[in-house]
């Protein structure tokens, strides 16, 4: 049985994997998908979105004149809020590091990148274990695979 955890987080998460026949992104056979990174500068201007089963959260914007960023999806990466932020892409979220600008969480399609908003939570990969299980925002900072035997 695998059971994988999303994350939410302040700061992107990062994604956690379990591959199989190789190293590359689509050796990937289950995915924890991470949280999109908060802005909470001062004043704070959104929290991010939740790492999802399915489809990653969005982020929140406190402030109407920003948008927040979207969550992944299983096959697409999560929109580009507020610019200069950046969509997801597959394996990884939109970049952050820019002043104001909150990263997307990494899964199997990332969470897109905000400037002053949210950014989003990326999409989680369950495999095709009929007993795989996962459970979205239940912990801080980067998903979490568990395999039990």
């Amino acid at each position: 049985m695998v059971v994988a955890w999303a994350a939410r987080s302040r700061a992107a998460g990062g994604a956690s994997d379990v591959r199989q026949g190789g190293g590359t992104l689509e050796d990937r056979i289950f995915v924890a998908a991470g949280g999109g990174g908060g802005q909470c500068g001062c004043p704070d201007h959104g929290a991010g979105g939740p790492g999802g089963l399915a489809i990653g959260g969005p982020g929140v914007a406190l402030l109407p004149e920003w948008h927040a960023a979207g969550g992944g999806t299983q096959s697409h990466g999560g929109a580009v809020g507020s610019t200069p932020g950046e969509a997801g892409g597959f394996g990884e979220g939109g970049g952050g590091g820019v002043y104001h600008v909150a990263g997307g969480g990494g899964g199997w399609f990332g969470g897109g990148s905000a400037h002053a908003a949210g950014g989003g939570g990326g999409s989680s990969r369950l495999g095709a274990d009929p007993d795989g299980s996962g459970l979205p925002a239940v912990r801080e900072g980067d998903g979490l695979v568990r395999i039990r035997w």
